[in-house]
């Protein structure tokens, strides 16, 4: 096998358990010897069961990959992510820790993309901190199956979760919460679409505006499904709230329950401002995605539909950005 004489901190260690039988990554794989790391797989090799058994006859703890190749690792991970939390054979622990660096990553580029770099990496390692300490909601094969099947059934929602997510903790943050709520609300912010794993896929990515009105009430029961997708997933209240009450309107016209004002708990309202810009600035497949400036105005035109204070915190955390 080749050799490459370069220092330690050009490589990172990442799992094993990464090398999925049947893809192919476009990076190479390491394995250290000493001071030395010696070439084990090429780039866009076809991986197959047998790495695996000879990396754990071996007894590799690690293996290793060029440091220059961290975000095409990152993205091959994010391409298996579902699969590598649905699969028993790799450990817990393993599984939840991959699930929480690679959210770490999205919203690192959520923020990197959109928020100030003024105040990107203070911020930024707090909401990383705080995915990292929501892994513990992950810690058993029933709640990462269910994860799983939350970023299989779509990455785009998937990925609007996260989104929703970083605002949210943003947002949140200029109240002052304590450290459970603003795990809570990472949780249940990230996952308040994953109700709509138990919709037809035809029907989560139409257009409400143009459903029938079974469509819609079909449609409209996904927060409630939500909360009972979550059953597997130990979360606290103000988590399930953002769940089951992203929908609602500060004016009674929202649904599941069409609760008013302050009966939606504020973390549920703060999910749901977050959860309305993140969706317009995105592509959606019945429209282009809308401009932070032109997200704003569609808000505060849409009177009755969210707290003026949550908005007026919102546009203020845009606003420091530059967006707004």
């Amino acid at each position: 096998m080749p050799r490459t004489e370069h220092k330690q901190h050009n490589y990172l260690p990442i799992p094993p358990e990464h090398i999925l039988p049947g893809t192919r990554a476009g990076f190479e794989l390491y394995l250290r010897q000493g001071q030395r790391f010696v070439l084990y797989a090429k780039s866009n090799d076809q991986f197959t069961s047998d790495h695996r058994t000879r990396l754990s006859g071996m007894g590799a703890r690690n293996i290793y990959i060029s440091a220059g190749m961290a975000k095409e690792h990152a993205a091959y991970v994010q391409r298996h992510l579902a699969r590598i939390l649905d699969d028993d054979t790799i450990p817990v622990d393993v599984r939840s820790e991959t699930w929480s660096n690679s959210a770490s990553k999205l919203a690192e580029d959520v923020y990197e993309t959109n928020l100030p770099p003024s105040v990107l990496r203070k911020r930024v390692q707090r909401i990383q901190e705080l995915i990292e300490t929501s892994r513990r909601f992950f810690d058993t094969p029933e709640a990462l199956r269910e994860l799983s099947r939350f970023i299989g059934a779509g990455q785009a929602t998937y990925r609007h979760g996260i989104g929703t997510m970083v605002y949210a903790l943003c947002v949140m943050q200029t109240f002052n919460p304590d450290q459970a709520e603003m795990i809570d609300v990472c949780i249940g912010s990230m996952l308040h679409d994953i109700g709509k794993t138990s919709l037809p896929q035809e029907l989560s990515e139409k257009n409400p505006m143009t459903m029938t009105e079974e469509e819609l009430g079909a449609y409209s029961t996904h927060p409630v499904l939500g909360v009972r997708s979550g059953s597997a997933i130990p979360l606290m209240p103000q988590a399930i709230h953002c769940i089951l009450f992203h929908h609602e309107r500060m004016d009674g016209t929202g649904f599941p329950s069409r609760a008013t004002g302050a009966e939606i708990p504020l973390p549920a309202r703060v999910t749901a401002a977050c959860n309305t810009y993140d969706g317009l600035t995105r592509s959606r497949p019945w429209r282009k995605a809308l401009t932070p400036f032109e997200a704003l105005k569609r808000m505060r035109d849409d009177e009755g539909a969210h707290d003026p204070e949550i908005f007026k915190r919102l546009v203020q955390v845009l606003s420091d950005s530059g967006l707004a």
